[in-house]
């Protein structure tokens, strides 16, 4: 393996053109290693990548889509209160107008003497 390979090796008489191209092949064949490796990781870095932006996208779509809910909710809560105040405003106008208009044994009493008045003078 390129591990087994260290400098001194080289420098020795053994270090014959046959032993050099052995390693040489070694050497070769761990770089198309290494080179694969580096492709792989790079693919996968690229895909990561890609795969984070989306993710990141998605947060802000999330984000603004959090917003539009609170403000929405803003909005919902002033009709609510509107609607509470001009409900209250008309119950206030109904009970007025209400008690004005309840019929007391008094107001009966009064209308029906009004009434009476009203036919002995058309008779005189």
């Amino acid at each position: 393996t390129v591990y087994d390979l260290k400098p001194e090796m080289f420098k020795k008489a053994a270090c014959t053109k046959k032993k050099m191209g052995e390693w040489l092949i070694v050497i070769g064949r761990s770089l198309k290693f290494a080179n694969d490796l580096l492709k792989t990781a790079n693919s996968t870095i690229s895909r990561l990548q890609s795969s984070s932006l989306q993710d990141q996208k998605s947060i802000n779509i999330i984000k603004l889509q959090e917003q539009i809910i609170s403000i929405k909710n803003e909005q919902l809560q002033n009709v609510s209160t509107t609607v509470q105040s001009e409900m209250k405003s008309y119950c206030d106008i109904i009970k007025k107008s209400c008690s004005e208009s309840i019929v007391t044994p008094e107001k009966l009493t009064k209308a029906v003497k009004t009434a009476v008045e009203e036919e002995d003078r058309s008779k005189n």
